[in-house]
């Protein structure tokens, strides 16, 4: 990937929701995950559809299935 030295490090993957949970179960304990680019608007653009969307929700969600303790 343009910009890496090493692709080995890099995870790419285009389904945002899957991306956040990937970027979680990779994460050590003092690691820190930023989510950049979407916003708070509640929604997410697909298209010219405006689709509900709350990444708190994906984030939890992701916490409780995996019964992780948020710290």
């Amino acid at each position: 990937m343009k910009g890496f030295s090493s692709s080995s490090s890099v995870h790419v993957e285009l389904h945002r929701e899957r991306g956040i949970h990937k970027a979680l179960s990779l994460a050590d304990k003092d690691d820190l995950i930023v989510l950049t680019g979407l916003g708070f608007g509640g929604y997410q653009v697909i298209g010219k559809e405006n689709v509900p969307y709350c990444e708190y929700d994906v984030i939890h969600q992701y916490f409780n299935k995996e019964q992780k303790v948020l710290v």
